[in-house]
Protein backbone atom coordinates (compact mmCIF):
# COMPACT_ATOMS: atom_id res chain seq x y z
CA UNK A 1 0.00 0.00 0.00
CA UNK A 2 2.72 2.59 1.24
CA UNK A 3 4.48 1.69 -2.18
CA UNK A 4 1.12 3.14 -4.50
CA UNK A 5 1.36 5.71 -2.26
CA UNK A 6 4.66 6.99 -3.35
CA UNK A 7 4.91 5.71 -6.75
CA UNK A 8 4.83 9.00 -8.49
CA UNK A 9 8.02 10.14 -7.37
CA UNK A 10 9.71 7.64 -9.17
CA UNK A 11 10.17 9.52 -12.61
CA UNK A 12 10.50 13.12 -11.60
CA UNK A 13 13.35 14.12 -11.25
CA UNK A 14 13.96 14.22 -15.22
CA UNK A 15 12.09 17.27 -15.06
CA UNK A 16 14.20 20.00 -14.98
CA UNK A 17 11.47 21.89 -13.16
CA UNK A 18 10.46 19.83 -10.79
CA UNK A 19 14.29 18.92 -9.72
CA UNK A 20 14.90 22.12 -8.82
CA UNK A 21 12.79 23.37 -6.59
CA UNK A 22 12.24 27.17 -6.18
CA UNK A 23 10.97 27.69 -2.51
CA UNK A 24 11.52 30.69 -0.87
CA UNK A 25 13.42 33.08 -2.86
CA UNK A 26 14.07 33.29 -6.86
CA UNK A 27 16.14 30.86 -8.92
CA UNK A 28 18.27 32.32 -11.25
CA UNK A 29 18.19 29.19 -13.51
CA UNK A 30 15.15 29.32 -16.45
CA UNK A 31 14.04 25.43 -16.87
CA UNK A 32 11.18 26.10 -14.29
CA UNK A 33 7.53 26.88 -14.53
CA UNK A 34 5.06 26.33 -11.34
CA UNK A 35 7.47 25.92 -8.88
CA UNK A 36 7.52 23.83 -5.43
CA UNK A 37 5.67 26.70 -3.20
CA UNK A 38 3.22 28.26 -5.98
CA UNK A 39 3.82 32.03 -3.80
CA UNK A 40 7.21 31.67 -5.17
CA UNK A 41 6.41 32.56 -8.28
CA UNK A 42 5.85 35.99 -7.81
CA UNK A 43 9.63 36.78 -7.28
CA UNK A 44 10.49 34.73 -10.67
CA UNK A 45 10.38 37.06 -13.35
CA UNK A 46 11.04 36.79 -16.40
CA UNK A 47 8.15 35.19 -18.13
CA UNK A 48 9.08 31.76 -20.25
CA UNK A 49 8.04 29.49 -22.26
CA UNK A 50 9.86 25.84 -22.71
CA UNK A 51 9.63 22.60 -23.60
CA UNK A 52 12.53 19.50 -23.13
CA UNK A 53 13.05 15.58 -22.73
CA UNK A 54 14.83 13.46 -20.50
CA UNK A 55 16.22 10.02 -19.22
CA UNK A 56 15.74 8.49 -15.92
CA UNK A 57 17.35 4.84 -15.37
CA UNK A 58 17.57 3.07 -12.09
CA UNK A 59 18.73 -0.55 -10.51
CA UNK A 60 19.65 -2.44 -7.94
CA UNK A 61 23.04 -2.71 -7.03
CA UNK A 62 24.32 -5.31 -9.91
CA UNK A 63 20.99 -6.05 -11.48
CA UNK A 64 19.46 -4.87 -14.99
CA UNK A 65 18.64 -1.37 -15.89
CA UNK A 66 15.04 -0.08 -16.08
CA UNK A 67 14.45 3.23 -18.04
CA UNK A 68 12.08 6.00 -18.29
CA UNK A 69 11.94 8.68 -21.26
CA UNK A 70 10.24 11.72 -20.51
CA UNK A 71 8.57 14.79 -22.74
CA UNK A 72 7.69 17.91 -20.51
CA UNK A 73 7.14 21.46 -21.12
CA UNK A 74 5.59 24.74 -19.44
CA UNK A 75 4.97 28.44 -19.59
CA UNK A 76 4.89 30.58 -16.84
CA UNK A 77 3.87 34.65 -17.29
CA UNK A 78 5.07 37.01 -15.45
CA UNK A 79 2.51 40.12 -14.57
CA UNK A 80 2.26 43.38 -12.28
CA UNK A 81 0.96 42.22 -9.32
CA UNK A 82 1.53 38.10 -9.78
CA UNK A 83 2.43 35.32 -12.18
CA UNK A 84 0.55 32.70 -13.59
CA UNK A 85 2.17 28.96 -14.62
CA UNK A 86 1.36 25.91 -16.45
CA UNK A 87 3.66 22.79 -16.91
CA UNK A 88 3.37 19.24 -17.71
CA UNK A 89 5.25 16.01 -18.75
CA UNK A 90 4.85 12.57 -20.01
CA UNK A 91 6.88 9.50 -19.50
CA UNK A 92 6.96 6.18 -20.67
CA UNK A 93 9.12 3.08 -19.32
CA UNK A 94 11.96 0.96 -21.46
CA UNK A 95 11.32 -1.96 -19.97
CA UNK A 96 10.64 -5.40 -21.16
CA UNK A 97 9.39 -6.68 -17.87
CA UNK A 98 6.53 -4.08 -17.52
CA UNK A 99 5.03 -0.87 -18.76
CA UNK A 100 4.61 2.20 -17.00
CA UNK A 101 3.24 5.63 -18.19
CA UNK A 102 3.15 9.23 -15.94
CA UNK A 103 1.05 11.60 -17.41
CA UNK A 104 1.66 15.39 -15.09
CA UNK A 105 -0.31 18.37 -15.48
CA UNK A 106 0.46 21.33 -12.69
CA UNK A 107 -1.59 24.85 -12.57
CA UNK A 108 -0.49 27.51 -10.24
CA UNK A 109 -1.22 31.22 -9.68
CA UNK A 110 0.70 33.28 -7.33
CA UNK A 111 -0.33 37.54 -6.56
CA UNK A 112 1.31 39.55 -4.56
CA UNK A 113 0.67 41.60 -1.81
CA UNK A 114 2.52 44.82 -1.81
CA UNK A 115 6.14 44.62 -2.54
CA UNK A 116 7.06 42.26 -0.18
CA UNK A 117 4.76 39.46 0.37
CA UNK A 118 2.69 36.56 -1.99
CA UNK A 119 0.31 34.53 -1.82
CA UNK A 120 -0.25 31.45 -4.45
CA UNK A 121 -2.08 28.66 -5.11
CA UNK A 122 -1.37 25.38 -7.19
CA UNK A 123 -3.19 22.55 -8.38
CA UNK A 124 -2.00 19.10 -9.77
CA UNK A 125 -3.07 15.76 -11.63
CA UNK A 126 -0.86 13.06 -11.86
CA UNK A 127 -2.04 9.56 -13.72
CA UNK A 128 0.34 6.69 -13.42
CA UNK A 129 -0.70 3.80 -15.55
CA UNK A 130 1.11 -0.11 -14.36
CA UNK A 131 0.77 -3.02 -16.57
CA UNK A 132 2.68 -6.56 -16.00
CA UNK A 133 1.55 -8.71 -18.52
CA UNK A 134 -0.68 -11.13 -16.93
CA UNK A 135 -0.04 -10.35 -13.19
CA UNK A 136 -1.42 -6.27 -13.17
CA UNK A 137 -3.05 -3.46 -14.84
CA UNK A 138 -3.79 -1.45 -12.44
CA UNK A 139 -4.09 2.99 -12.67
CA UNK A 140 -2.91 5.08 -9.86
CA UNK A 141 -3.95 9.16 -9.99
CA UNK A 142 -2.85 11.65 -7.23
CA UNK A 143 -5.06 14.80 -7.23
CA UNK A 144 -3.18 17.72 -5.38
CA UNK A 145 -4.03 20.98 -4.26
CA UNK A 146 -1.53 23.65 -2.44
CA UNK A 147 -1.74 26.62 -1.00
CA UNK A 148 1.66 28.65 -0.11
CA UNK A 149 3.17 32.15 1.39
CA UNK A 150 6.55 33.98 0.77
CA UNK A 151 8.25 37.22 2.19
CA UNK A 152 10.90 39.47 1.42
CA UNK A 153 12.42 40.37 4.47
CA UNK A 154 14.99 42.89 3.09
CA UNK A 155 16.41 42.80 -0.23
CA UNK A 156 18.50 39.10 -0.64
CA UNK A 157 16.27 37.24 2.04
CA UNK A 158 12.86 35.51 1.46
CA UNK A 159 11.14 32.78 3.81
CA UNK A 160 8.21 30.76 2.82
CA UNK A 161 5.43 28.08 3.67
CA UNK A 162 3.25 25.60 1.88
CA UNK A 163 0.11 23.25 2.98
CA UNK A 164 -0.77 20.59 0.30
CA UNK A 165 -2.87 17.61 0.17
CA UNK A 166 -2.79 14.88 -2.03
CA UNK A 167 -6.21 12.44 -2.54
CA UNK A 168 -5.07 9.00 -4.06
CA UNK A 169 -7.16 6.57 -6.21
CA UNK A 170 -7.19 3.23 -7.90
CA UNK A 171 -8.58 1.76 -10.03
CA UNK A 172 -7.65 -2.38 -10.88
CA UNK A 173 -8.24 -3.25 -14.49
CA UNK A 174 -8.53 -6.61 -13.61
CA UNK A 175 -10.76 -6.82 -10.85
CA UNK A 176 -12.33 -4.26 -11.60
CA UNK A 177 -11.92 -2.56 -8.05
CA UNK A 178 -11.78 1.04 -7.84
CA UNK A 179 -11.31 3.87 -5.25
CA UNK A 180 -9.58 5.92 -2.64
CA UNK A 181 -6.81 4.41 -1.24
CA UNK A 182 -5.18 6.95 0.27
CA UNK A 183 -4.21 11.01 1.69
CA UNK A 184 -0.96 12.61 1.97
CA UNK A 185 -0.52 15.76 3.19
CA UNK A 186 2.66 18.08 3.64
CA UNK A 187 3.24 20.77 5.43
CA UNK A 188 6.51 22.73 4.38
CA UNK A 189 9.38 25.92 5.24
CA UNK A 190 12.17 27.18 3.96
CA UNK A 191 14.37 30.24 4.17
CA UNK A 192 16.78 31.84 1.36
CA UNK A 193 18.93 34.23 -0.38
CA UNK A 194 18.96 35.65 -4.10
CA UNK A 195 19.94 38.67 -5.46
CA UNK A 196 22.58 40.71 -7.69
CA UNK A 197 22.92 41.91 -11.10
CA UNK A 198 25.41 40.23 -13.35
CA UNK A 199 27.08 38.58 -10.88
CA UNK A 200 24.14 36.82 -8.75
CA UNK A 201 23.53 33.94 -6.40
CA UNK A 202 20.73 32.25 -4.65
CA UNK A 203 21.00 29.80 -1.94
CA UNK A 204 18.29 28.33 -0.18
CA UNK A 205 17.14 25.03 2.30
CA UNK A 206 13.30 24.00 2.63
CA UNK A 207 11.82 20.73 4.33
CA UNK A 208 8.69 18.86 4.12
CA UNK A 209 6.67 17.07 6.44
CA UNK A 210 4.55 14.23 4.64
CA UNK A 211 1.70 11.88 6.36
CA UNK A 212 0.48 9.72 4.17
CA UNK A 213 -2.87 8.20 5.62
CA UNK A 214 -4.17 4.93 4.02
CA UNK A 215 -8.07 4.71 3.65
CA UNK A 216 -7.91 0.83 4.98
CA UNK A 217 -9.29 0.07 8.25
CA UNK A 218 -6.37 -1.04 10.71
CA UNK A 219 -4.21 0.89 8.70
CA UNK A 220 -1.94 3.56 10.40
CA UNK A 221 -0.76 6.76 9.16
CA UNK A 222 3.47 6.80 8.08
CA UNK A 223 5.46 9.85 8.16
CA UNK A 224 8.39 11.02 6.73
CA UNK A 225 10.89 13.91 5.98
CA UNK A 226 12.64 15.71 3.19
CA UNK A 227 15.12 18.03 3.15
CA UNK A 228 16.57 19.90 -0.08
CA UNK A 229 19.13 22.26 -0.68
CA UNK A 230 20.19 24.57 -3.81
CA UNK A 231 23.14 26.43 -3.93
CA UNK A 232 23.47 28.71 -7.56
CA UNK A 233 25.94 31.45 -8.98
CA UNK A 234 25.21 33.27 -12.23
CA UNK A 235 27.91 35.65 -14.26
CA UNK A 236 26.02 37.54 -17.23
CA UNK A 237 24.04 34.79 -19.35
CA UNK A 238 25.74 31.69 -17.16
CA UNK A 239 24.10 30.15 -14.55
CA UNK A 240 25.23 26.98 -12.49
CA UNK A 241 23.19 25.26 -9.88
CA UNK A 242 23.89 22.16 -7.61
CA UNK A 243 20.57 20.56 -5.52
CA UNK A 244 20.86 17.77 -2.77
CA UNK A 245 17.94 16.24 -1.69
CA UNK A 246 17.32 13.77 1.17
CA UNK A 247 13.69 11.97 1.80
CA UNK A 248 13.82 10.02 5.21
CA UNK A 249 10.66 7.32 6.04
CA UNK A 250 10.13 7.65 9.58
CA UNK A 251 8.54 4.07 9.66
CA UNK A 252 10.85 1.98 7.41
CA UNK A 253 14.18 4.11 8.28
CA UNK A 254 14.45 4.23 4.47
CA UNK A 255 16.68 6.95 3.06
CA UNK A 256 16.62 8.30 -0.32
CA UNK A 257 19.84 10.86 -1.47
CA UNK A 258 19.95 12.60 -4.62
CA UNK A 259 22.51 15.30 -5.98
CA UNK A 260 21.53 17.33 -9.39
CA UNK A 261 23.65 19.73 -11.30
CA UNK A 262 22.53 22.23 -13.50
CA UNK A 263 23.92 24.68 -16.30
CA UNK A 264 22.27 26.98 -18.36
CA UNK A 265 22.76 30.06 -21.16
CA UNK A 266 19.81 32.05 -20.00
CA UNK A 267 20.46 35.79 -21.62
CA UNK A 268 19.34 38.40 -18.79
CA UNK A 269 17.92 40.71 -21.48
CA UNK A 270 15.32 37.91 -22.73
CA UNK A 271 15.64 35.12 -26.01
CA UNK A 272 16.47 31.57 -26.63
CA UNK A 273 17.79 29.72 -23.42
CA UNK A 274 18.66 26.24 -23.00
CA UNK A 275 19.26 24.53 -19.60
CA UNK A 276 20.80 20.98 -19.51
CA UNK A 277 21.38 19.00 -16.08
CA UNK A 278 22.31 15.17 -14.36
CA UNK A 279 21.94 13.76 -11.41
CA UNK A 280 22.42 10.87 -9.10
CA UNK A 281 20.40 8.94 -6.78
CA UNK A 282 20.46 5.81 -3.78
CA UNK A 283 18.56 4.20 -1.97
CA UNK A 284 19.36 2.81 1.28
CA UNK A 285 17.16 0.30 3.74
CA UNK A 286 17.52 0.60 7.86
CA UNK A 287 20.96 -1.10 7.92
CA UNK A 288 22.51 1.29 5.23
CA UNK A 289 22.59 -1.17 2.61
CA UNK A 290 22.57 0.51 -0.62
CA UNK A 291 19.49 -1.03 -2.43
CA UNK A 292 19.00 0.91 -5.64
CA UNK A 293 21.01 3.51 -7.83
CA UNK A 294 19.57 5.86 -10.30
CA UNK A 295 20.42 8.28 -12.67
CA UNK A 296 18.89 11.15 -14.95
CA UNK A 297 19.62 13.72 -17.30
CA UNK A 298 17.35 16.47 -19.22
CA UNK A 299 17.69 19.31 -21.83
CA UNK A 300 15.27 21.95 -22.27
CA UNK A 301 15.09 24.74 -24.48
CA UNK A 302 13.53 27.69 -23.85
CA UNK A 303 12.79 31.37 -24.67
CA UNK A 304 12.34 33.91 -21.74
CA UNK A 305 10.63 37.62 -22.03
Amino acid sequence: MKYLLVVAGVCLGLVPGLAFGQFAAPSLLPAEFVTTNPAAMNWGAPSRVGIGMGRDASNAPGGPESKVNGTFGGIRGVFSGGAAALEGFSTKSDDPTFEEKQRYLSLGLALGIGPRAAIGVSGTSLKIDKTVPSVADQTIEFSDGKLGGSLRLGEVFYVGVSYDRADVDLTDHITGASGKIGTIETTAWGVGLSGGKELRGHIEFHREDAETKPDLPGATTTKSVTTVGVLEAGYQSLVVGVQAERDYDADTFVTKDSTTLALAYAPLSGGISVQIEGGTGSTKDATGTKTKESRHRAITLLYLF
